[in-house]
């Protein structure tokens, strides 16, 4: 226990990249969950969240994280990168901002490197307020959220070729008293990933009559049939905790 800190330290050795077998994978390196807060006006949403931490090396063995925060600012107040062309996914959609990011890798022991990565974003998504009611009603919610999948993740509609299954273990999950959040999962199933998919975690809840939150998480280079690496990359994610006052 007491080497620990070594054994799992996140760096790469180029001259281990042919490894053996990995019977354990861990990460972050500061795994310790911590209290973040997103504020929408008079709301506040908590969620735990670990520290991000690169993984160092050479020739390759190198990640860097992609961090946005958006700090003590008034999420529904604040200047964020528009996401290119997203008004035109849902007749519903008026458009989407991202305000968030974090990376948290996973490495193999001694040396071995990067072995997966818990990737998340959040987008703060606006209606169209004449095209639905209050979207704090949970079957207007509910439905904006199907009708938003749908355009984003559907069918390709000029060759009619699948790339997403899903939503898949669609729940709800409440956030306080009278907030609560979609819960799916998406299979990316492209590229011949039927019977081993790449997965994203989608969590979606309402901040106003008409905007609502998507928070992505993405089990990058996940094999969900792998329980060496799914199973801590998917408890990270459990740890996260949302709730809303």
């Amino acid at each position: 226990m007491m080497l620990n800190w070594l054994k799992f330290f996140p760096y790469g050795s180029r001259e281990q990249f042919a490894r053996p077998n990995i019977q354990e994978i861990r990460g972050p390196y500061f795994a310790k969950p911590r209290g973040n807060k997103w504020r929408f006006d008079n709301s506040t949403f908590y969620f735990n969240a670990p520290w991000a931490n690169p993984i160092l090396g050479f020739n390759g063995m190198s990640r860097t994280v992609e961090s946005l925060s958006p700090g003590r600012r008034n999420i529904l107040n604040g200047l964020w990168e528009r996401v290119s062309g997203s008004a035109g996914k849902s007749p519903r959609i008026k458009g989407q901002w991202w305000f968030y990011a974090k990376d948290w890798y996973f490495v193999g022991p001694w040396f071995t490197g990067w072995e997966g990565c818990l990737k998340a974003s959040s987008l703060l998504i606006d209606t169209r307020q004449d095209a639905q009611p209050n979207l704090f009603h949970p079957r207007v919610f509910e439905s904006t959220v199907a009708d938003y999948l749908d355009y984003a993740f559907g069918y390709d509609r000029s060759a009619q070729n699948p790339s997403y299954r899903g939503p898949l273990n669609w729940y709800v999950k409440p956030l306080s008293s009278s907030i609560q959040a979609v819960v799916c999962d998406l299979h990316h199933i492209h590229n011949g990933g039927k019977d081993d998919p790449r997965v994203t975690r989608l969590v979606f809840f309402p901040v106003s009559a008409h905007q609502f939150v998507e928070i992505s998480f993405y089990f990058v280079g996940l094999d969900i049939h792998d329980e060496i690496r799914a199973k801590p990359i998917f408890a990270l994610w459990t740890q996260s905790s949302i709730q809303c006052a």
